[in-house]
């Protein structure tokens, strides 16, 4: 449990305690709960002037009160700019850390990863960011407030107030300790119910757009099964949180009440001191319930901070070895007709020696024809891959799916990209956007290597014609 503790510590230091602008907001923070605890302390002297008949000392103190009190609220604005700015700039190096992780991988490269990742980015690495910097400026806050204030209660009304204070703390330090391994669970739970969730919007939606009745309402079932779950995670924490939290303030007010009707309770002095701080003693009651419900919530942000670290780990690894079948799949040259064995091809890949033109990979249904391609842009770094459903460019929203490919091809090859590797291009498009991708993709072959996998189009050597033609792709016992 200890190395638990470290590997929790240092996966905080390396995220947040880099960070500039979270250090920065710590620190102003650090100086605002001075300055609250100072002007805690002039309005309990204020007190203790007026009880002793002095005017005057209670006029310095309250005007010590409203600066002090007002600086405070000054710096406290500062620390939420900063604030704001920590969460912005660990997002960005979170993200920029983990696309580069994942797609240094090939074989995390696949559609259902990057809907993964994309959906962990979005909804759930950003909030658990946000999340973690209001946490721990928050709980710096709270710490700061309870200890300083405690301490100023403990000066000004003796050692009772302040150990009272001292023992929730304890007691629910305590608490948190006995229901940690649930917290923890809960967290982990709430995040895996929550990505469950969402990653079946798109589903849904599909269903609720083009499915039947049957479909629609099925779909819609199982995603309704899905929100029911995160709900019940969700409430079962904020259960074990509120326990966790409301206990030992309960038992702290009870006790102070008890010291109030006693008989040997506080003396004429003290309760003039006592009556000019109920405010803060308000408010020191606020921060120890919240304090409580920081500690509570400590277990499960260390969760959430780990389940950042590990969330690549848990994204599942394509073996492109298995998934191709290297006796059935063919590249032919389209330049002569030569036909071309897969690891032959990789060899000449390897060993540069082919820098352009035009190749056709050709095989049977899941022979790996895709894979294939995806093994190459794994050997070739600056190679681009287009397959179905992926896009580079804006406007792909706006555009037909034939235009959209037109624009995408045109930006790739303005590119300069000395390989480019299509996967079934030319599926769901009619025969004119065919010929114009067509040309653009010779014009490119004649500088670049250009290597596709076709869904409509029978090879000249295989269809025994001197010109391609288009066709079923079962027809030749090819995809084409």
């Amino acid at each position: 449990m200890r190395c638990s503790h470290i590997f929790c510590f240092s996966m905080v230091a390396m995220m947040f305690g880099q960070n500039r602008y979270f250090r920065a907001s710590i620190g102003v923070i650090i100086v605002q709960q001075v300055l609250l605890a100072a002007s805690t302390w002039s309005i309990a002297a204020a007190g203790a002037a007026v009880s002793a008949g002095s005017a005057p000392q209670a006029k310095q103190c309250l005007v010590a009160f409203f600066v002090l009190a007002l600086g405070a609220y000054l710096v406290s604005s500062l620390a939420a700019i900063l604030a704001v700015k920590a969460e912005n700039s660990v997002w960005k190096v979170y993200f920029d850390n983990t696309v580069e992780e994942v797609t240094r991988a090939p074989e995390l490269g696949g559609s259902e990863n990057r809907k993964l990742t994309s959906q962990w980015l979005s909804s759930e690495a950003l909030p658990s960011i946000q999340y973690a910097v209001s946490y721990y400026t928050g709980a710096t806050a709270t710490i700061a407030n309870v200890i300083l204030t405690s301490s100023v209660f403990y000066i000004a009304l003796g050692s009772g107030m302040g150990s009272i204070v001292a023992s929730a703390t304890c007691l629910s330090l305590l608490v948190v300790i006995c229901l940690r391994g649930r917290i923890q669970a809960t967290s982990t739970q709430i995040q895996t119910a929550k990505l469950n969730l969402l990653t079946r919007i798109d589903s849904v939606l599909a269903n609720l757009f083009f499915a039947n009745k049957s479909m629609a309402a099925n779909s819609k079932r199982r995603f309704d099964e899905r929100a029911s779950d995160y709900f019940v995670e969700t409430q079962r924490y904020i259960y074990l949180e509120q326990a966790a939290a409301s206990v030992p303030t309960l038992i702290s007010v009870t006790i102070i009440l008890v010291s109030l009707l006693s008989p040997s309770g506080l003396d004429a002095g003290k309760l003039g001191v006592l009556v000019a701080l109920l405010p803060r003693s308000l408010q020191l009651f606020g921060s120890v319930h919240a304090l409580n419900i920081y500690l509570s919530q400590f277990v499960m942000i260390r969760q959430k901070i780990k389940n950042l670290k590990d969330f690549p780990a848990t994204l599942t690894r394509q073996r492109f070895e298995l998934q191709i079948d290297y006796d059935s799949v063919e590249i032919i040259n389209m330049a002569n007709g030569l036909i071309i064995k897969p690891r032959e091809f990789l060899a000449l890949l390897d060993a540069e020696l082919s820098s352009n033109g035009r190749y056709l990979i050709t095989g049977p249904n899941g022979a790996g024809k895709s894979t294939l391609l995806k093994v190459i842009k794994s050997e070739l770094d600056d190679a681009i891959l287009m397959s179905l459903g992926v896009t580079f460019g804006d406007r792909a929203n706006e555009l037909s799916t034939g235009q959209t490919l037109v624009e995408e091809m045109k930006l790739v090859i303005k590119e300069g990209a000395r390989t480019l590797l299509l996967d079934e291009w030319d599926a769901n498009l009619d025969q004119s956007n065919v010929a114009e991708i067509n040309a653009l993709l010779e014009d490119a072959a004649r500088t670049s290597l250009v290597i596709e996998v076709r869904h409509h189009y029978i090879p000249p050597l295989m269809a025994g014609t001197s010109a391609p033609r288009y066709g079923r792709p079962d027809a030749a016992g090819t995809q084409g």
